[in-house]
């Protein structure tokens, strides 16, 4: 039984109750206890289901990373404190946790913007792309509104044979391209 004449408090101090956790940067969760009498013998920080075994004294701060596959939605933290006559306490703060934004990049890095060839020519066409999280997962390449089948990732390198009969004039090429976490571009 917990002894009458030890008295314990503990609190999560951060993040705040309810708080949007961006699940791509690090969450610094701070905790702090006291006591009243004796001693704190026992500390336990509970993140989502792992026990942090780095955390084993109040106050603390801890950087925690989230793992690659963790989801999106409510995330448990627990705090349990005890003291050396048995007393204990405990805190819990639930963050909602939000997938990173995705924000993917694309370049068409030939032929230049503007260049002139001739008919039945054929132009080299290169393209890649970038993501800030995750990776680049699909790639569309259009020549003349006309869909690559041959291109589908990046980065790439196709060679395109203008057609003799190709009307003279503007040829557009587009590269659009998606990523595994939802994020598109194009150019």
């Amino acid at each position: 039984p917990p002894s009458a004449d030890q008295q314990v408090t503990c609190e999560i101090s951060a993040p705040a109750v309810g708080a949007e956790v961006d699940m791509s940067a690090k969450m610094t969760i701070e905790g702090d206890a006291e006591i009243d009498a004796g001693k704190i013998s026992k500390v336990t920080l509970t993140v989502g289901v792992k026990v942090v075994s780095d955390v084993t004294s109040v106050p603390f701060t801890y950087d925690y990373e989230f793992a690659e596959d963790q989801a999106a939605g409510e995330f448990k933290i627990a705090l349990a404190v005890e003291g050396d006559a048995g007393a204990k306490a405990s805190d819990e703060v639930t963050v909602m946790l939000k997938a990173p934004e995705q924000h993917l990049t694309c370049t068409i890095s030939e032929p230049a913007e503007g260049a002139v060839f001739d008919l039945g020519a054929t132009i080299t066409i290169k393209g890649d792309a970038t993501a800030d999280i995750g990776s680049v997962s699909a790639a569309v390449l259009k020549v003349g509104g006309k869909t690559i089948a041959e291109v589908t990732n990046v980065p790439f390198t196709y060679e395109y044979a203008v057609a003799a009969d190709q009307a003279e004039g503007a040829l557009k090429i587009e590269l659009a391209v998606e990523g595994d976490k939802g994020g598109s571009a194009s150019s």
